[in-house]
């Protein structure tokens, strides 16, 4: 089985771990990731697994854009990390835009990471009519001022239920709430599926 595009969004270790079965299993062709040296055992057998598959490695720079040949309305606009950053514990936080219709992704972003991304915006630039919640909702991220930045219609939170850490935090969803988002949670509405089209968007859920 082909997959075209994987991105590691976050340089957590649990987050390349879970990749590293997928790499093992499907062919993957693209492989977007931040620069980041490896200091894990985890973090070098990824590096080793990229280096003998086939798949085209590039890092994100914040002012990219991912296309599609397949599909050409469809982009990905990588909004952060910032040129420069050699941290390697940014996120990659990136934009969908199609057909009328944008999510902004916010991966692992942390509230210091949400100030950066903010100073670095202009204008309407960070509004979103889906924003996918970043760490899993928990209290730390997804300031207000962030949410007013993307003003989003709807809110999904990737959430497993009855987590260590109680996540989300009711002040984040309070956040949501007061902001008008419409929230999905996959702990309580399992599988949440997008469908973007014409300017619409159609929520599915299945469990």
């Amino acid at each position: 089985t082909c997959t075209g595009l994987v991105v590691l969004t976050s340089p957590k270790v649990d987050s390349r771990s879970g990749l590293m079965d997928l790499l093992g299993r499907r062919n993957i062709e693209h492989i977007v990731q931040t620069v980041f040296t490896p200091t894990t055992s985890v973090q070098g057998a990824w590096q080793e697994a990229v280096a003998q598959s086939s798949a085209r490695l590039s890092t994100a720079t914040r002012g990219d854009v991912i296309t599609f040949d397949k599909e050409s309305g469809l982009a990905l606009r990588v909004l952060y990390p910032p040129a420069g950053d050699t941290t390697g514990e940014a996120p990659i936080v990136l934009q969908l835009e199609y057909d009328g219709t944008s999510v902004l992704l916010a991966s692992n972003m942390s509230e210091q990471d949400e100030t950066r991304l903010l100073a670095l915006s202009t204008g309407d630039e960070l509004k979103s009519d889906v924003l996918m919640v970043g760490r899993h909702g928990s209290d730390g991220a997804t300031t207000p001022r962030f949410i007013a930045a993307v003003q989003p219609r709807v809110a999904a939170i990737s959430v497993g239920a009855g987590n260590r850490t109680n996540d989300p935090s009711p002040e984040v969803l309070q956040r949501l709430i007061d902001a008008g988002a419409k929230i999905y949670r996959t702990d309580q509405n399992g599988e949440v599926g997008l469908t973007l089209k014409n300017g619409g968007i159609t929520i599915t859920l299945s469990r």
